[in-house]
């Protein structure tokens, strides 16, 4: 049986390897005070921490289904407590 760190491991490392890759090429190229500079800049700088869901099988890539237990408790509470309307 193959776990989630070892599917990440096969599959999203060479691409963030790759990406990585792209990221330091294109950056070299930018204007460090354009946009694309900026955002290339940031994400170089953190790689890091937004690369390392791929080494560990129990983080995930993206918080979605937190901001979605989030969001319907909050919108439970406003409509509990008729702040809604």
């Amino acid at each position: 049986m193959t776990t989630c760190r070892q599917l990440r491991l096969e599959q999203s490392v060479p691409i963030l390897a790759l990406l990585s890759e792209w990221m330091q090429t294109e950056y070299q190229q930018a204007l460090p005070k354009s946009p694309i500079g900026k955002a290339l800049a940031y994400s170089i700088k953190r790689w890091d921490k937004l690369s390392a869901y791929a080494n560990e099988g129990k983080l995930f890539i993206d918080n979605n289904a937190i901001e979605v237990n989030t969001r319907d408790r909050a919108c439970r509470y406003l409509e509990d407590n008729h702040l809604w309307q």
